[in-house]
């Protein structure tokens, strides 16, 4: 993982729990505030001394290579040479949604061209062997890993490899971004209290069966109980919440968990400021009623990383990994809820690997 707040997963997630946060004015980027009338520079959450001078898909690969390098440090695949282990392994890169009109936004709609951009020259900087017939790439904004997750299943389901790298890079700090978030009126400001500070992160997690793992003699940091995504056609952030998407989402997830009790533990989301985002989860939560505990315990990375887009889902699920191996979650289980501006929703349910 790499973000505002840590170069690194332990850093990162330590710094999360702490409450550290470490937002900065864009001196390049201003916005006007009409009482007294006078520009101000955005406040929001670059990598400082990381990702400067690195623009659209280069700033992908920028922050998806630092988190797959981490993962290479603080995980268990063996070294990057190993041709058996990498050739087993797919990848799947869960991405922002291209730009509508913008020519680099039609160059990103082009699959193949953007594996030959972004997903090729990713693994040549991190010098894994991964077949490029093994990797995807996914677009599902902050429903993104989960998404990825899914897909990663029916992957391993069919045997088409034994493991998945799953990796999650967005950054809301380009230009285009941002001024198009301006436009919308979602940039936290002080005539736009209930607005996004944006952010930008990235974030992989290896996903593999279990005979592999038995293969290899290591142990996991979670399992995965449960993972659904779906997506509404007719879904818009002006239109009036419901919560109906993430509560089937998160309905599906448990059942396919077996859980017949309510969940009780930590509830990750991907909440920003906004308030459609918030309603929808308030009454994703009361139509949850009988499934959610009321002593559920809300997180959301946002507080420390601002909205990190597509590297939510991700992001979340490094935080609770972490949780379990410090020992702050509050029981055994956690549950991950992410909802994209057009209609993606996922839920994840993740549980910790008993020793």
């Amino acid at each position: 993982m790499v973000s505002s707040v840590g170069l690194g997963v332990v850093p990162a997630c330590a710094a999360i729990r702490a409450g550290i946060v470490r937002p900065q004015p864009l001196r390049s980027f201003q916005v006007l505030e009409s009482e007294p009338v006078e520009s101000l520079p955005l406040v929001a959450h670059p990598i400082e001394g990381y990702t400067e001078g690195f623009l659209a898909v280069g700033r992908w690969l920028r922050l998806a290579a630092g988190a797959f390098d981490d993962l290479l440090t603080y995980g268990t695949p063996p070294d990057r040479n190993s041709a058996a282990f990498w050739r087993q392994t797919g990848l799947i890169a869960a991405l922002p949604f291209p730009d509508e009109e913008s020519l680099s936004g039609h160059l990103q709609r082009d699959l193949e061209l953007l594996r030959k951009a972004y997903v090729l020259p990713l693994l040549r900087i991190v010098g894994v062997p991964i077949p490029p017939e093994h990797t995807h790439l996914l677009w599902s904004g902050h429903a993104g890993a989960l998404d990825a997750v899914c897909h990663a299943q029916r992957m391993l389901e069919e045997g088409r490899v034994e493991r998945v790298v799953v990796i999650a890079a967005d950054s809301y700090l380009d230009e285009r971004t941002l001024e198009e978030l301006l436009d919308q009126r979602r940039l936290k400001s002080p005539s736009v209290p209930c607005g996004l500070m944006p952010g930008e992160a990235a974030a992989c997690f290896l996903l593999e069966t279990r005979r592999s793992l038995r293969a290899r003699q290591v142990r996991p940091e979670a399992i995965i109980r449960g993972a659904v995504t779906a997506r509404n056609e007719r879904f818009s952030m002006t239109d009036p919440p419901t919560g109906e998407l993430l509560a089937q989402v998160t309905q599906q997830a448990l059942d396919m968990a077996g859980r017949a009790s309510s969940f009780s533990g930590d509830l990750h989301t991907d909440l920003n400021g906004e308030n459609w985002r918030a309603s929808h989860v308030a009454y994703a939560r009361v139509r949850l009623s009988e499934r959610l505990s009321p002593d559920v315990r809300l997180r959301t990375t946002a507080l420390s990383l601002g909205d990190v887009g597509a590297a939510s889902g991700a992001v979340s699920l490094c935080v609770a990994c972490r949780a379990w191996r410090r020992g702050y979650s509050l029981t055994d289980t956690s549950l991950i809820l992410m909802l994209s501006e057009r209609g993606h929703g996922g839920a994840l349910l993740l549980e910790k690997v008993r020793s």
